[in-house]
């Protein structure tokens, strides 16, 4: 990061660099890290050093959490505005909030967690539905309780969620 500070006269305080792999990450599913988190975090420097500021000029500008989320959206072709940093903060508060409701899950809560973050986004097609999750494995293991977090904490109510259970519907036509 250091390079970059220098290259680009800004700054990049450690939770901006953290954000700009998280976000990239999570948003951008189609490349890799590290190259798509320093495409963001190249174009939240030149965000942060055309903002206007009350720093005089010979000041290092500083990247933070609107730079990171408006190169965000420009990166992925978003329209300006898509992304609030107040949407992202709460992606990531779910992510925590169901981890902690359904144990030994890890892998599991952070694709749910970003398939929610893309939803918000705005990053599917509006005329489907917001997400359609096809959770699978032995009984058991949290599937159920996973989802009914999830509708709880991101819908309001477990009675959001609409369930089928595999199982009972090979059993009924196998009978």
């Amino acid at each position: 990061a250091p390079r970059y500070e220098e290259h680009h006269s800004v700054r990049f305080p450690k939770e901006i660099l953290q954000a700009a792999a998280e976000w990239s990450f999570r948003y951008l599913p189609e490349r890799r890290l590290p190259d798509k988190a320093i495409d963001v975090m190249e174009r939240a420097a030149v965000l942060a050093r055309s903002a206007p500021s009350d720093a005089s000029s010979d000041q290092q500008a500083e990247a933070g959490l609107p730079n990171v989320a408006a190169a965000i959206e420009e990166v992925v072709g978003l329209k300006p505005g898509s992304i609030s940093f107040a949407e992202a903060l709460e992606s990531v508060g779910l992510e925590v909030a169901l981890a902690a409701r359904v144990c030994g899950q890890g892998d599991a809560v952070h694709a749910v967690a970003a398939a929610v973050a893309r939803a918000e986004a705005g990053l599917h097609d509006m005329d489907r539905p917001i997400a359609a999750l096809l959770l699978y494995g032995p009984p058991g293991v949290g599937k159920s309780s996973l989802a009914a977090a999830l509708a709880e904490l991101w819908l309001g109510s477990s009675r959001a969620l609409v369930r089928v259970d595999c199982a009972r519907v090979a059993g009924e036509a196998e009978a």
